[in-house]
């Protein structure tokens, strides 16, 4: 196979239906449309995460004329699932859609009721891999 690219100083010339881009790798997440062994130049993608992470960079890359992908393929990383509700309160995390490692969200409850337990959760991890709040939520009591 001849190179698709040919340097004329200082320029590069290719001939764009020669050039092919590898099928991107993005564990945890997909193409947005069926995925194909090898892309051509101008061709785009978008990408889409599994439930449970969160995409970081790019939602859409194209086929360079280089044979790479521009801007860079995104990679998955792991997120908290929602913090838990509690009856007669609610927390700062209302209306977020992803919560990444180190996610801080407080509690607060209704007017006339104590929180009872703490008053923040962070996502973490336990054993390194999965992601968990850091305790369990607390609650909101009346006073007797």
């Amino acid at each position: 196979l001849l190179n698709p690219c040919v340097q004329i100083s200082p320029l590069w010339c290719c001939r764009p239906s020669e050039v092919q881009c590898p099928s991107p790798d993005i564990p945890h997440g997909r193409e947005s449309s069926p995925s194909r062994a090898q892309y051509t130049f101008g061709q785009q993608l978008e990408f889409q995460c599994d439930r449970g992470y969160e995409l970081k960079g790019s939602e859409r890359v194209h086929c360079s004329a280089d044979g790479v992908w521009r801007p860079p393929v995104p990679y998955c990383d792991r997120v908290c699932d929602p913090p838990p509700k509690i009856a007669h309160g609610q927390h700062s995390g209302f209306g977020v859609k992803q919560f990444p490692y180190g996610s801080e969200v407080k509690y607060s409850c209704a007017e006339g009721l104590s929180l009872i337990g703490n008053e923040s959760l962070y996502c973490t991890s336990e054993d390194g891999d999965n992601l968990t709040w850091s305790g369990p939520a607390p609650e909101c009591r009346g006073e007797c």
